[in-house]
């Protein structure tokens, strides 16, 4: 079901994007990549598809594969586990684009935003544990820069619900 309401979802943002007539508005952007968090371990995969509103508003969504390794000693005993969290994240993202009021070159992004969404905890190897959900709400600023017309780099830093400050590397592709 959320495979068919992604795919709807990208296909109604194709669609609306090719009767545009500016090339920025209505632009889509896909994005790859990968993260570190202070609080909750490491982001393995993170995909995110972006829609320009307008010149300076963006709107997307985001899904990300989380593992999480926590060490546990009660009381400072012998006795200690390892517990490892496998998290699926995912979220809306809204982005304010800032280029046109700092004169940057038209290669380079940089940008702010909001994150809002849920992520769904599991361990596979510990039978008690049960599964948790986390609302995520977050808030980033971020930079682009595009090799072309169709390719480039981002680097995302923000603060984030139950994960501490988090950094995410990716790959830009304008559709």
């Amino acid at each position: 079901m959320r495979k068919l309401l992604a795919l709807i979802t990208l296909s109604t943002l194709v669609s609306v994007s090719a009767f545009c007539s500016n090339p920025e508005i209505g632009s889509i952007k896909a994005t790859l990549g990968t993260g570190v968090s202070t609080g909750r371990g490491f982001q393995l995969f993170h995909a995110a598809g972006h829609y320009m509103l307008t010149d300076r508003i963006e709107v997307g969504l985001r899904a990300a594969y989380n593992l999480d390794n926590e060490f546990y000693s009660p009381n400072n005993s012998l006795y200690t586990k390892d517990y490892t969290y496998n998290g699926i994240s995912f979220a809306t993202t809204g982005s304010f684009h800032i280029n046109e009021w700092l004169e940057l070159p038209s290669n380079l992004d940089l940008y702010g935003g909001l994150d809002l969404g849920m992520t769904f905890w599991s361990n596979p190897n510990d039978a008690s544990f049960k599964r948790k959900t986390d609302a995520l709400f977050g808030v980033f600023a971020g930079a682009a820069y595009f090799f072309n017309n169709k390719l480039g780099a981002s680097l995302e830093i923000g603060q984030f619900t139950n994960s501490g400050v988090n950094a995410r590397v990716g790959v830009i592709f304008k559709l």
